[in-house]
C-alpha cells in the first residue's frame, strides 16, 4: 500500500508575454464580426470618463473632462491651462495612433442573430446561404454589422492589422479566390460559462514536467540515441523520436501506474479579474535572415493578466524506492528546475529577440523567494517544450534530418508591441 503526504500549495500565475492555448476550433467569419468604436458607439456603456471633472484652480469652473482637449487640456470658462489626472492621462498615452479607433470581435449565436435580424434579412440570409457562395455569406454579415452587434457579445480586441484586412477583404467579391478564405482565427480555449479565457491545469503541469525532467536528466544521462525508432517505408528509412520513453528511462519505471508525475496536480486556473483577450498576428521569423513567413491570425491572453489556482504536491513515499524514482519533495526543488530550464532558454532568446525590458522583468522576478518563471501554448518555440539532452527538432525539409536548436522563432503583434509567446511567472504560498 502506497504512503502518500499530500501538499496544497496557492499559485498565481501571471502572463508576461501573450499566451495562446488552442482547443482545435477557429473562428469562422460567419461566426463574428469586427467592428470599430465608432460603429457601437450607440450601445457601448457609459464611460466612466465622462463623469470624471477638473475643478479649474484659477476660477473654480467644473470642468467636464469628456469635454477637454486631451492634448491641451484648458478651462472650459477662463482658458487656463489645466492637469489631467493620472488615470486620464495615462489613457490617453495608451491610445491608438490618430486617424484609428479600436476595434473588437463580437461573436454571436445563431439564437442572437435571429433576434438581430429582421423577417427580410432572414429571408436574405437563406438565399445567401442556399447559393452556397461562402464570400456572400461573409459579405451578408458584415453588412448587417450595426444590427447584429446590439445581440452579440463583445470577445476581443482586435489589431490594427487584423481590423484592416477584414474591413479591406472579408466578403469582397473582387478579392482573389485564394485571400477569400484567410479570414480564420485560431480560437484560445475559453471556459463556456464565462466567455473567458484561461489557462488549463494540463498546460501548467507540462511546462514544470519538461523542466523537471531536464533537471533530472543531468543525471540519469538519457540521449536521443535511447529513445530512437527507426522504421522502414516505401519511401525509406523513417526516424522518429517520442517522449514517453525517455520519461520511463529518466524516473527508470516500465508500468505507466507507477508514472511519478500522478502524484503533481494541478487544477485549470481562473482569471482574477473580467477581461478581453487580443486577437493579434503571428508572425513567424528566420534567425539568421529576419525573413518571415505567411502570417496568421490569433487570439491570445494578452500580457499583464493574472490567474489562480492549486497545485497538490504528494510524496510517493515508497519505504524502498530509489530517490530518484521520487518527483521533488518540495515546491523549492520545482521553482529551481523551472529557473534554471527556462532561465536558461530566457537567456538565449535574448540574443535574437530585442526585448530587454521584458527580459529584465523575467529575471527579477524569478529571483523571488516564492516565485518562478515558466513558458506555456503554441509558439512557444521548441527549446521550451523539450528535454535537454534528448533535444531533436525536425527540419522541415529534410523529414529525417534533426537539429537541437530551433531556426526561427514567433513573435505576436499587435501594432503597439510585438512580444515574444508564452512567458509567464508563478508565485505560490502553501495552503496551512
Amino acid at each position: 500500500m502506497e504512503n502518500k503526504v499530500l501538499q496544497a500549495y496557492n499559485l498565481k500565475i501571471t502572463t508576461f508575454s501573450p499566451i495562446h492555448i488552442g482547443d482545435n476550433v477557429d473562428f469562422e467569419p460567419t461566426e463574428y464580426i469586427i467592428a470599430n468604436s465608432d460603429a457601437v458607439v450607440q450601445i457601448a456603456p457609459k464611460s466612466a470618463e465622462t463623469e470624471d471633472f477638473i475643478i479649474c484652480p484659477e476660477c473654480g469652473y467644473k470642468n467636464n473632462i469628456a469635454k477637454l482637449d486631451k492634448k491641451i487640456p484648458q478651462c472650459l470658462d477662463c482658458e487656463s491651462d489645466l492637469e489631467l489626472p493620472e488615470h486620464i492621462a495615462k489613457k490617453e498615452s495608451e491610445k491608438l495612433p490618430a486617424n484609428s479607433t479600436p476595434s473588437y470581435l463580437y461573436t454571436f449565436t445563431p439564437k442572437q442573430m435571429a433576434e438581430a435580424l429582421s423577417d427580410i434579412d432572414k429571408k436574405k440570409l437563406l438565399t445567401v446561404a442556399r447559393e452556397g457562395d461562402y464570400t456572400s455569406l461573409q459579405k451578408f454579415f458584415k453588412d448587417n454589422t450595426s444590427k447584429i452587434i446590439k445581440t452579440a457579445v463583445k470577445h476581443s480586441k482586435v489589431c490594427p492589422a487584423v481590423a484592416k484586412q477584414y474591413a479591406d477583404k472579408c466578403g469582397n467579391m473582387d478579392v482573389p479566390q485564394k485571400e477569400r478564405n484567410q479570414f480564420k482565427i485560431e480560437k484560445n480555449i475559453c471556459n463556456l460559462a464565462t466567455d473567458l479565457a484561461y489557462i488549463p491545469g494540463s498546460s501548467l503541469k507540462g511546462a514544470i514536467r519538461t523542466a523537471l525532467m531536464s533537471e533530472r536528466n543531468q543525471s540519469a544521462g538519457v540521449t536521443y540515441r535511447d529513445i530512437e525508432k527507426k522504421k522502414q517505408t516505401p519511401k525509406g528509412e523513417k526516424i522518429t523520436y517520442t517522449a514517453a520513453p525517455a520519461e520511463r528511462k529518466i524516473y527508470e519505471y516500465g508500468d505507466p501506474a507507477q508514472d511519478p508525475f500522478k502524484y503533481l496536480k494541478i487544477g485549470d486556473s481562473t482569471p482574477q479579474n473580467a477581461y478581453l483577450t487580443e486577437i493579434c498576428v503571428a508572425k513567424n521569423y528566420k534567425r539568421r535572415t529576419g525573413e518571415t513567413q505567411m502570417p496568421v491570425s490569433i487570439e491570445v491572453i494578452p500580457h499583464d493578466i493574472a490567474f489562480t489556482t492549486e497545485l497538490s504536491l504528494a510524496e510517493n513515499s515508497f519505504a524502498k524506492a530509489p530517490t530518484h524514482k521520487k518527483l521533488p519533495d518540495t515546491m523549492s526543488d520545482i521553482r529551481t528546475a523551472c529557473n534554471n530550464f527556462y532561465g536558461d532558454i530566457l537567456a538565449h532568446e535574448q540574443s535574437y529577440i530585442n526585448q530587454p525590458a521584458l527580459y529584465t522583468k523575467l529575471k527579477q522576478a524569478s529571483q523571488k523567494p516564492n516565485a518562478f518563471i515558466i513558458r506555456i501554448g503554441k509558439h512557444s518555440g521548441a527549446e521550451s517544450v523539450t528535454i535537454d539532452g534528448l533535444r531533436r527538432i525536425q527540419n522541415r525539409k529534410c523529414p529525417n534530418y534533426f537539429m537541437d536548436h530551433s531556426t526561427t522563432y514567433w513573435l505576436a503583434e499587435n501594432g503597439r508591441e510585438n512580444l515574444p509567446f508564452g512567458w509567464c511567472v508563478v508565485e505560490y504560498d502553501e495552503v496551512k
